[in-house]
């Protein structure tokens, strides 16, 4: 696969979320604030990018897991990275409430951001992995609102 994707945030979660989507064969880049945090999947081979306006650059697909969208409003609003976010999915799995995610969507689609908010129903050592519960085999699950024009190729 040739689509490249940028993961944004490594703690737990979006460690696993990166490591999962990378042995899917995306071609994945991977920032955080604490670049120690990225070691682990360095060693992975996946690429570690030097800043957060370097990591979105030339990613089609920016999935951001935070804490909370007070950080993410900190890292997408200033107008380098708002730029560089402009014809780009950004997909937010970051803690928060509807209202945040329909204010976000209002942010991102003037900009020309595609933008999806998602939950995850999962813990991060079950990312990427089928998940047996109760004899059923359950996927990596997520709900999501927002609105997307790239289409189903746009799905890491």
């Amino acid at each position: 696969m040739n689509q490249k994707v940028a993961v944004i945030g490594a703690g737990r979660m979006g460690s696993a979320l990166a490591a999962a989507v990378y042995k899917k064969g995306f071609d994945t880049t991977v920032w955080n604030r604490t670049s120690s945090k990225t070691e682990p999947l360095s060693r992975l081979g996946l690429r570690v990018a030097p800043s957060l306006l370097e990591a979105i650059g030339n990613a089609e697909i920016v999935i951001v897991s935070l804490n909370n969208y007070e950080s993410l409003n900190q890292l997408v609003r200033p107008p380098a990275i708002e730029s560089a976010l402009r014809g780009k999915v950004l997909v937010q799995l970051s803690s928060g409430t509807p209202d945040e995610a329909r204010e976000m969507e209002s942010w991102a689609r003037p900009r020309g951001i595609d933008y999806l908010d998602g939950a995850i129903l999962n813990y991060p050592v079950d990312i990427g992995k089928p998940r047996i519960i109760q004899g059923e085999v359950k996927a990596f699950l997520t709900t999501a609102y927002g609105s997307c024009s790239k289409g189903p190729e746009a799905r890491p």
